[in-house]
């Protein structure tokens, strides 16, 4: 089943206040975890499932929205530990991108829209596509007033993809601590909720960009 609609139906129906801020983004990217029972059984892994984002341990997976919050991308569940970039790599966004440019549904010049864990400039750069990340702090300097703005702007469209997050994990199997005994499926378990949030409300019901 195909969850990533073209790049001219994204378009067509983005917020008015998305379209004006952030015209060329087309899917909105980010990681979320599963809290999950501590594997005893497996200790070789309790170093690799544990966050320190969350303190717990978690399993960990990739999620993309439109923006208007509806799902277009998720893959399988990592341990915990894992960085967003390597997180991106190995449960193959790029992979998908390539597949969507190949057949017209992203085109050259198209942005991904992250938060700033999400240091993959590089290779999204290579794919002739634009990162639209907030700007970085130096040590050195304060923000400027424009490198401000933007870091609003963004957090004020990311807002979408946090709350779609929020809305796969409203299902009870998940809002709790995943035992391990489910670990088997769990990957199967993650799918089916995030997937289900597409017979939901849309967040975005306004077109002038007001969320519900």
């Amino acid at each position: 089943m195909s969850i990533w609609p073209h790049r001219d139906e994204i378009i067509k129906n983005m917020p008015t206040s998305y379209k004006r801020d952030s015209p060329s983004s087309i899917i909105i990217i980010d990681g979320t975890g599963v809290k999950t029972q501590v594997p005893s059984a497996f200790k070789g892994i309790q170093s690799q499932m544990y966050s320190d984002y969350k303190s717990s341990t978690t399993l960990k997976a990739l999620i993309g929205c439109d923006p208007n919050g509806c799902l277009m991308f998720v893959f399988e569940l990592y341990t915990g530990s894992i960085s967003d970039k390597a997180l991106t790599e190995q449960c193959g966004f790029y992979d998908g991108l390539k597949t969507m440019k190949s057949a017209g549904y992203v085109k050259d010049g198209d942005a991904i829209m992250v938060d700033k864990g999400f240091n993959i400039d590089k290779e999204i750069s290579s794919l002739s596509l634009k990162l639209n990340i907030p700007p970085f702090a130096y040590v050195s300097r304060q923000m400027s007033p424009s490198q401000i703005y933007l870091t609003n702007k963004i957090a004020k469209h990311r807002v979408y993809v946090e709350r779609l997050k929020c809305k796969v994990k409203t299902y009870k199997i998940l809002s709790h601590c995943i035992p391990t005994s489910h670990f088997d499926k769990v990957n199967e378990i993650f799918s089916v909720c995030c997937h289900l949030t597409l017979f939901k409300d849309v967040f975005v019901k306004d077109k002038g960009g007001s969320s519900t």
